[in-house]
């Protein structure tokens, strides 16, 4: 009879121990990942951001973009006076 109330011991000091354990490490990632948090969800929604402009960039500039040159060109005659040789 002396050895079941000894397992009973045994076996609440283990429950204890093991709640304290994970109290432990829960405790531990609050505090350690409370001030990364905000950082990390920043940069994520910066991320995304720059890629949606980066691609909104790219399918706006392709969708827009015309095949005329915006260099105006003039054609001289061969042989005219333009240059000065008079």
């Amino acid at each position: 009879m002396f050895a079941d109330g000894k397992m009973t011991d045994k076996i609440q000091t283990r429950k204890t121990m093991a709640f304290l354990g994970n109290l432990t490490a829960s405790l531990g990632l609050l505090l350690l990942g409370f001030p990364l948090t905000p950082a990390t969800i920043r940069t994520m929604v910066l991320g995304w951001l720059l890629i949606a402009v980066a691609i909104t960039r790219f399918v706006m500039g392709n969708h827009s973009q015309t095949t005329e040159s915006s260099i105006t060109l003039r054609i001289v005659p061969v042989g005219s006076d333009v240059i000065g040789n008079g």
